[in-house]
């Protein structure tokens, strides 16, 4: 890999608190609790990413229906991490990618790329693992799930930028994920 995290060192991700959720180290993995029903994320300090295969493993504690965690990817500079594309899974097996853009309007705009579809190759429901990974090249954006290939769509609002975690608390007060092995890999070749 280019770059990776596997959670033993502070220093890439930050641990403020605010209204939405909360990121604190524990036990060499990085804690993030949602704080509400709105939808977070933490974006990792490093370059801004243009071709490029992310990956993460994520835990999900107790959770439930639409709970849903993920990537936040390709989130352009300059604009307070108010934009990018999420790939998610949810707690009921279905994955997901939507486009948001917090600078249109009122309160933002997320429009769905690819619908939440069953999978099974997501481990659904409580106390699950899952190692979700997205590749971006060009406007090619494809999704795996546990190492395998689920689909791909094309979209080019955003070409480069930040990643990030992303958490988002439907069902669940205090939904809490533990990441681990974060990595990435710049101008990747579909595998």
């Amino acid at each position: 890999s280019d770059w990776e995290d596997n959670m033993t060192e502070v220093g890439n991700w930050s641990l403020v608190t605010d209204e939405y959720l909360s990121a604190t180290y524990k036990d060499e993995t990085l804690m993030f609790k949602a704080l509400s029903k709105v939808q977070g994320w933490r974006i990792a300090s490093t370059e801004s990413l243009e071709d490029v295969y992310i990956e993460a493993t994520f835990k999900v504690g107790e959770c439930s229906g639409a709970d849903a965690y993920g990537l936040i990817f390709r989130v352009p500079e300059n604009i307070d991490y108010r934009s990018g594309y999420i790939f998610s899974v949810t707690c009921s097996g279905q994955y997901g990618l939507r486009k948001w853009d917090g600078l249109t309007g009122a309160s933002g705009a997320m429009e769905v790329l690819q619908k939440y579809t069953d999978s099974d190759l997501v481990n659904d429901g409580s106390d699950q693992t899952n190692r979700l990974g997205v590749m971006a090249i060009d406007d090619r954006l494809i999704m795996y799930i546990n190492g395998v290939k689920i689909g791909e769509v094309t979209d080019d609002s955003f070409t480069k930028g930040f990643f990030g975690i992303y958490l988002d608390a439907d069902k669940t007060d205090n939904l809490t994920i533990y990441v681990d092995d974060v990595m990435y890999w710049e101008d990747p070749e579909e595998k």
